[in-house]
C-alpha cells in the first residue's frame, strides 16, 4: 500500500469486513482487519505516508471497530487484547 492510493479509509476495511461476516466468514474477516492493520501500521512506522496524522487516526479507527466486530461476536477475550494493542501502539 502507498501513499498515493486513497486506501487509508477504515470505512472501506470495516464494509469488507461487514461483507465476509454476512458470509459466515468470521475468520476472514478478522484476516481482512488484521492485514489492513499491520500493512497501516508499517506504512506509518516507515514514513511511507504523506499524512502520518491521517493514519493515525485511520489506524485508531480501525483498532476500535476490530475490537467491536469481535466484541459482536462474542470474542470478548479478543476484543480486550485488541483494546490494549492499539491503546499502546502509540
Amino acid at each position: 500500500m502507498n501513499d498515493n492510493d486513497e486506501s487509508y479509509d477504515p470505512n472501506v476495511i470495516i464494509q469488507a469486513a461487514e461483507d465476509k461476516r454476512q458470509q459466515n466468514d468470521i475468520s476472514g474477516a478478522q484476516m481482512v482487519y488484521m492485514s489492513a492493520l499491520l500493512n497501516w501500521v508499517d506504512a506509518a512506522r516507515e514514513g511511507g505516508v504523506q499524512d502520518p496524522d491521517q493514519v493515525r487516526e485511520a489506524i485508531a479507527t480501525l483498532w476500535l471497530a476490530y475490537a467491536q466486530f469481535n466484541q459482536s461476536t462474542s470474542m470478548v477475550c479478543m476484543c480486550r487484547r485488541l483494546f490494549v494493542r492499539g491503546v499502546h501502539l502509540f
